[in-house]
C-alpha cells in the first residue's frame, strides 16, 4: 500500500492511498469467504458453501465492489492512523476515485487536525509565578447570609393598607407601546416583592401607595439603555390591578430559629457554619481560578492553532448549555441576549473567545497528560464512575440503560487524568 500526504493548509490535510490489485483483491477473498459462511444455499449446511461456488453466485462485482471498498478503506486507514499522534477534529471524508477489481484501487481521505504544537520548556517556571488570592469573609457576607435565611423563612400577613417596598404584592398587569401590546409584558396573578426592581424602570415606583382592589394606569419612558432594544426610549402605557396586598414578616434572629434552620445550637453556632461555608466556596471558587489563570498563563506561549471547526463545535456546545440552564428559568435564548443589551452577533463573538480558551486548555491538559506521564489506574476510573452513578441517583443496572458505559469510563478517565495535571501544577507553586 502506497500513501501520499498533501497539506491543504496548516489544520487540513489530504491522503492518498493506493493498493495494488493484488493487495485489493484480499479483501475480495476475505468478505467472499464472510459470504460462503453466512450464505444460505439449498443442499449445503451453513458455513459450508465452497468458496469458489460463492463466488460464482455473490462474485459479480455490482455485488460485493461496495463491501469490499469499505473493507479495504478501514484497514488501511486505521493502519496509516496506528503510529501517528495527530488530533483529528473532523473526518476522515472519504472519496473513492478509482475502483475496480484486477486494478489498483485509490482513495482520499481528508481530515482536520490540531496542528502539532510544544509546551514551553519553561511552563514549570511561568505556572510558579501565579499566586493564589488570600481568602477573606467579611462580616458583611456573613449578615447577608442570615437575612438570606430570615426571609427563606418569613410569613405573609394580609394588610389592607397601601403597598410599600418591600411587601409581597400580586397584580394582574399589561403594557403596550404605540397601541401594540408588548410581547412578555402582561401577566395574570404575578406575585414578587415590590421593590426589587424585577420590572420596567418606574413601574414598581407608581405601585407604591396602592391598595388591593384598585386599578391604575400610567404611563413611562424605557430608558435608552434598557435591556429591550424594541423599546429603548418609547413611551410605554401601563394598566395595573392590585389584587393582593402583605407585609413579609421576617423571623427574628434568635437560638430559637437558628436550632429551626439546622443542628445548630445557638446564632453564634449557625454564624460559624455559614462561615465555614463561605470559606470552603471561595476556596472552590479560587482553586478554579488559579486552574484557568494557569492554563491561560501556559496557553499564550504554547501557540496553539485552533481549528476552525473545532471552535465552532465547541462554541455550539455551550450555546446549547446556555440555552438549556436559562430556559429552566423560564427565558428564551433571544430574551438572554436583549436583557444583556448585546446582539447576538455581538454575544457570540465574546461567547468565541472562550470557546476557543475552552478548547486550547484542553489540548494542553492532554498534552501535559502525555508529557508528565500521568496515569489512571482502572481501578480509580471505576470508582469515580460509580461515585458519579451513585450522585445522581442511578445504580450500575439502571444506568447502562441510559448511559454507555464506556462513554463513561471515557470521561472518567480524562476528567481524573485533568485533575492530577492541576494537582501536579498546584505542587509547584
Amino acid at each position: 500500500m502506497q500513501h501520499q500526504i498533501k497539506e491543504i493548509n496548516k489544520t487540513e490535510k489530504e491522503i492518498t492511498f493506493e493498493l495494488s490489485s493484488e493487495e485489493f483483491g484480499k479483501f475480495k477473498d476475505q468478505i467472499l469467504k464472510e459470504v460462503s459462511q453466512n450464505a444460505k444455499i439449498k443442499g449445503f449446511r451453513p458455513g459450508k458453501v465452497p468458496q469458489d461456488m460463492a463466488e460464482n453466485i455473490f462474485g459479480k462485482e455490482e455485488a460485493i465492489l461496495e463491501d469490499v471498498a469499505k473493507e479495504a478503506i478501514n484497514f488501511s486507514w486505521h493502519n496509516f492512523m496506528h503510529d501517528k499522534n495527530w488530533i483529528v477534529v473532523e473526518g476522515p471524508e472519504i472519496s473513492i476515485i478509482k475502483a475496480a477489481f484486477q486494478n489498483p484501487f485509490i482513495f482520499k481521505a481528508k481530515i482536520t487536525i490540531v496542528p502539532e504544537f510544544s509546551i514551553p520548556k519553561n511552563y514549570k517556571d511561568i505556572v510558579k509565578k501565579i499566586e493564589h488570592k488570600k481568602i477573606e469573609i467579611k462580616s458583611e457576607e456573613i449578615e447577608r447570609s442570615l437575612e438570606w435565611l430570615r426571609k427563606s423563612r418569613a410569613s405573609l400577613k394580609n394588610v389592607e393598607r397601601g403597598a410599600q417596598k418591600g411587601d409581597s404584592i400580586e397584580v394582574d398587569f399589561s403594557t403596550k407601546s404605540a397601541g401594540k401590546e408588548l410581547k412578555g409584558g402582561s401577566a395574570k396573578d404575578y406575585k414578587f416583592i415590590l421593590g426589587e426592581g424585577r420590572l420596567l424602570p418606574g413601574f414598581e415606583d407608581s405601585i407604591v401607595g396602592m391598595k388591593a382592589g384598585e386599578h391604575k394606569e400610567f404611563s413611562l419612558k424605557a430608558p435608552k439603555d434598557f435591556w429591550n432594544k424594541e423599546i429603548q426610549g418609547s413611551a410605554i402605557d401601563c394598566v395595573v390591578d392590585l389584587k393582593k396586598v402583605e407585609e413579609v414578616v421576617l423571623p427574628e434572629l434568635s437560638d430559637e430559629l437558628a436550632k429551626t434552620i439546622g443542628n445548630f445550637k445557638d446564632v453564634e453556632d449557625l454564624k460559624n457554619n455559614i462561615e465555614k461555608n463561605l470559606v470552603a466556596e471561595k476556596k472552590h471558587e479560587e482553586k478554579e481560578r488559579w486552574r484557568m489563570e494557569a492554563l491561560e498563563a501556559i496557553s499564550q506561549k504554547a501557540d496553539i492553532l485552533i481549528p476552525e471547526k473545532l471552535a465552532e463545535r465547541e462554541l455550539e456546545a455551550m450555546r446549547d448549555e446556555l440555552t438549556k440552564n436559562i430556559t429552566s428559568f423560564g427565558m428564551s435564548f433571544a430574551d438572554y441576549i436583549k436583557r444583556l443589551n448585546k446582539t447576538e452577533e455581538e454575544f457570540l463573538k465574546s461567547f468565541r473567545l472562550q470557546a476557543q480558551k475552552r478548547v486550547s486548555g484542553a489540548l494542553l491538559l492532554k498534552e501535559l497528560v502525555r508529557l508528565e506521564n500521568i496515569s489512571v489506574e482502572d481501578q480509580e476510573m471505576e470508582k469515580y464512575a460509580q461515585e458519579q452513578l451513585a450522585r445522581f441517583g442511578y445504580d450500575k443496572a439502571g444506568a447502562e440503560k441510559k448511559i454507555s458505559p464506556e462513554d463513561l469510563r471515557l470521561y472518567a478517565r480524562e476528567f481524573l487524568s485533568n485533575e492530577k495535571v492541576f494537582e501536579f501544577l498546584e505542587s509547584l507553586v
